[in-house]
């Protein structure tokens, strides 16, 4: 399966990682305008089949619902928000379609 991630400044297609991580950090994979520090990681479960997002750090900032978010199972469309912050991530599953 393959993830788009798309945020308020930033766009980036990923294919076939089991793990992305997500946050204002320049070393992670996905980099995050935010004033604060989280770190999320979109991890793949091969026992389920499945991608779940997680807050590793737990930061209350980060919502899915107004809730703040802890692990989710991803569905085909995410959106996160960051409390006090503009800033958003919209999360697409895609699967692959065989030719």
């Amino acid at each position: 399966m393959d993830i788009m991630i798309t945020s308020k400044n930033n766009e980036m297609f990923f294919v076939d990682k089991n793990i992305i991580t997500l946050g204002p950090n320049d070393s992670y994979n996905f980099k995050l305008d935010l004033e604060y520090n989280v770190l999320l990681s979109i991890q793949y479960d091969y026992l389920t089949k499945s991608y779940f997002i997680i807050n590793h750090f737990a930061n209350p900032n980060v919502l899915y619902c107004h809730n703040t978010l802890r692990k989710l199972e991803l569905g085909q469309f995410n959106r996160i928000l960051f409390k006090d912050s503009d800033e958003f991530l919209t999360i697409r599953v895609l699967k692959r379609i065989s030719a």
